[in-house]
C-alpha cells in the first residue's frame, strides 16, 4: 500500500490520466477493506528499530536524462515500540547516494533522528513513572 501511494503522489503536480486512475484504484481497494485491520498484542516494553535502503533501484539509462529522481535510493525505517508500530517511513532519499553502504548509511541516520527523541520520551516516561520499568529499554 506505501508503495502504490509513494509512486502515485509523485506525480501529484502534474497528473496524467494514469495517475489518476491508480489513485481510484487504491481508494476503492481502501474501500472495500475497512473492516480489516491490525490487532496489537504488545509485549515487553523495547523499541526495534529496521531500516533498510536500495542503490538506484529505478535508475535506467534510457530515461535518466529526464527523471534524475531515478538515480536516488529509496529508504525506509520502522520504529516499534512494545511490538507495536509507532514510527514508519518509506520515501526517496533527497541526495544521490555513490554506493549502496552510503544510501543505507543515509537513511540509518535519517531513522535515527526519529529513534533517538522517542527513546528519551519513553526514558522520561518511565522515571515519571508513567510506565512500568518492569521491563527494560533497549
Amino acid at each position: 500500500m506505501a508503495y502504490a501511494m509513494h509512486q502515485s503522489t509523485r506525480f501529484v503536480s502534474d497528473p496524467e490520466e494514469c495517475h489518476i486512475q491508480a489513485m481510484l484504484c487504491i481508494g476503492r481497494y481502501l474501500h472495500a477493506t475497512k473492516e480489516n485491520g491490525l490487532i496489537y498484542r504488545p509485549r515487553a516494553q523495547s523499541f526495534d528499530f529496521w531500516c533498510d535502503a536500495d542503490f538506484r533501484g529505478n535508475w535506467s539509462p534510457v530515461t535518466a536524462h529526464v527523471d534524475s529522481s531515478t538515480a536516488k535510493s529509496r529508504t525506509g525505517f520502522v520504529i516499534t515500540f512494545a511490538g507495536c508500530l509507532i514510527a514508519w517511513t518509506i520515501k526517496l532519499q533527497t541526495e544521490v547516494a555513490l554506493s549502496t553502504m552510503e544510501a543505507e548509511f543515509i537513511v540509518l541516520s535519517k531513522g535515527l533522528r526519529s529513534y533517538i527523541p522517542l527513546m528519551g520520551l519513553i526514558t522520561e516516561l518511565q522515571d515519571k513513572g508513567v510506565l512500568s520499568t518492569s521491563s527494560s529499554t533497549t
